[in-house]
C-alpha cells in the first residue's frame, strides 16, 4: 500500500475552537498532509476565518442526522438516563460525528486529532505501507461490554488500548462497521448512533460507556488485522499546568525527547495543580524535569508493584 494523503479532522466546541489559532502552526508543521477539517456549531466558523486556506469548516448538523444535532442526542440519552442527557450528550455526540465523517469523506482515510493536543514532532500515520494505530495502556471494562452488545463475537484480545489523542480511520472500514451496527436487530433504533446508545448499560451511560476508538480498533483487529500496524505512543496530558503563560520552546524541546504529544486539558485536577505549579517560579525546565521524573517513577511503581 502506498502512503496516501489524508485530511486531519478536529471536533471543536466554543472553548476548544480557541486552540486553533494558537496551535495551528504545530498542526501544519507536524500532522497536516492536506487540509484541516474543523467540525462544530455553525456559529464557530467566524472564530477561524483568515487563519489558513487549508482550514475547512463544516457545520456539525450537516454531518450527522439526529433530528436536532446535539439536542437530538440529548433527547435519545434522556430516554435512558436523565443524568447522561445532562452531562454526557456532548461527549457521545462528538464520537458519533467522528464516525459519521466516514460517510462524506472523499479520501480513503482521515485522521481524527484532538484540538487540545499538539504533536511535538512530525507524525506519519503510515509505516511500511500499513496504516498505524498509536496505542497506550488503559483498560475500561464498560467500553468492551458495549462492544460485545454491538458485536457479540468481539472481545479484547490484546494488552494495550487504542485510545490516544488521535486515530487514522479507514473510510471503507468505518462504513462497514457502521453498516454492521445498523444490521444488529437486537438493539433499538435505526441509525448506528441510536443502536450504540441502546447498547450502553444504564449503569454506565452517564459516565463513559462507549469509545469509538476502542470499538474501531477492536473491530479492525478482528476483520482487517493485516491493514494496520501498532506503534507505542507517549503523551503528556498536563500541558495546562506547565505552559500556563504560553509555550516555552526550551521546555517543548526537552519534552519532545520523551513525548510524542502534549495535551492542554482542563480537568478539575489539572486546575488544582495549576494553582500550586502555575506560578512563574515553577514555569521552567528544572521544575518540569522534576515533575516528569516523579511521573515516570510512579509509572514504573504501578507497572511493577513491590512484592
Amino acid at each position: 500500500m502506498v502512503n496516501e494523503l489524508y485530511d486531519v479532522v478536529m471536533l471543536c466546541t466554543d472553548k476548544t475552537i480557541k486552540n486553533i489559532p494558537q496551535y495551528y502552526n504545530f498542526f501544519e508543521k507536524n500532522i497536516l498532509k492536506k487540509n484541516l477539517i474543523i467540525i462544530g456549531k455553525k456559529e464557530l466558523r467566524l472564530e477561524i476565518e483568515g487563519i489558513s486556506k487549508k482550514i475547512i469548516f463544516l457545520d456539525e448538523d450537516t454531518i450527522l442526522n439526529t433530528g436536532g444535532g446535539y439536542n437530538g442526542i440529548k433527547r435519545a440519552l434522556k430516554e435512558r438516563s436523565d443524568d447522561a442527557s445532562e452531562c454526557r450528550a456532548g461527549w457521545y455526540f462528538q464520537q458519533f460525528l467522528k464516525m459519521a465523517y466516514a460517510l462524506i469523506c472523499e479520501d480513503s482515510s482521515y485522521l481524527v486529532w484532538d484540538s487540545d493536543t499538539i504533536p511535538t514532532h512530525k507524525v506519519d500515520m503510515y509505516e511500511n505501507g500499513l496504516k498505524i494505530f498509536d496505542v497506550k495502556t488503559e483498560y475500561h471494562k464498560p467500553y468492551f461490554d458495549t462492544i460485545q452488545r454491538l458485536f457479540p463475537f468481539l472481545e479484547k484480545s490484546n494488552n494495550y488500548s487504542f485510545i490516544s489523542e488521535h486515530m487514522l480511520f479507514d473510510k471503507e472500514i468505518m462504513r462497514e462497521l457502521i453498516k454492521k451496527i445498523e444490521e444488529n436487530d437486537t438493539l433499538q433504533g435505526d441509525c448506528f448512533w441510536e443502536k450504540i446508545i441502546s447498547a450502553i448499560s444504564v449503569e454506565d451511560i452517564a459516565e463513559s460507556g462507549f469509545s469509538e476508538f476502542e470499538t474501531y480498533g477492536t473491530y479492525v483487529e478482528y476483520f482487517h488485522k493485516n491493514e494496520y500496524g501498532i506503534r507505542n505512543w507517549e503523551s503528556l496530558r498536563e500541558g495546562t499546568i506547565f505552559f500556563r503563560n504560553g509555550i516555552q520552546y526550551n521546555m517543548l524541546d526537552y519534552l519532545s525527547k520523551k513525548y510524542d504529544a502534549i495535551s492542554f486539558e482542563s480537568h478539575k485536577s489539572h486546575k488544582i495543580m495549576q494553582k500550586f505549579l502555575g506560578y512563574k517560579i515553577f514555569q521552567n525546565l528544572v521544575c518540569i524535569k522534576i515533575f516528569i521524573g516523579i511521573k515516570e517513577l510512579l509509572k514504573k511503581m504501578m507497572s511493577h508493584p513491590i512484592q
